[in-house]
């Protein structure tokens, strides 16, 4: 995906089960016409439980950016993880800058581990 706004780019949402827990593993790199490039790795824990919204559990095991992309392009905390449509997970990056545009790539895998209460 190449974008070429200011904007909080939603790249992938996912519906998140209820009584899951989901270990979520994010990859995400950019480039700019001039080759600078950025990379984002984090994993993260996201669970649903007895029909409520999404909670993040824990911390980011990472994240790990790195970029030798201009903070005036790409924010330096470019990637950010949301749930503002009900049981959504979602992946955004952000961008400050109309120009150069950036191409984004991304692989995310998402385990899922059903849990149920405790009796």
């Amino acid at each position: 995906m190449t974008i070429a706004s200011i904007a909080t780019t939603p790249i992938l949402t996912v519906a998140l089960n209820d009584n899951t827990n989901y270990r979520v593993y994010i990859y995400i790199t950019a480039v700019d016409p001039t080759g600078n490039k950025a990379e984002w790795i984090s994993i993260v824990t996201w669970y649903r439980i007895n029909g409520g919204a999404p909670f993040f559990l824990g911390t980011d095991k990472g994240p790990a950016p790195v970029s030798n992309i201009s903070t005036s392009v790409i924010a330096g905390n470019w990637v950010t993880i949301t749930n503002p449509s009900g049981n959504n997970f979602v992946v955004n990056v952000v961008t400050l800058a109309a120009t150069p545009h950036i191409k984004f790539t991304w692989q995310v895998y998402f385990q899922p581990i059903p849990q149920t209460l405790a009796a």
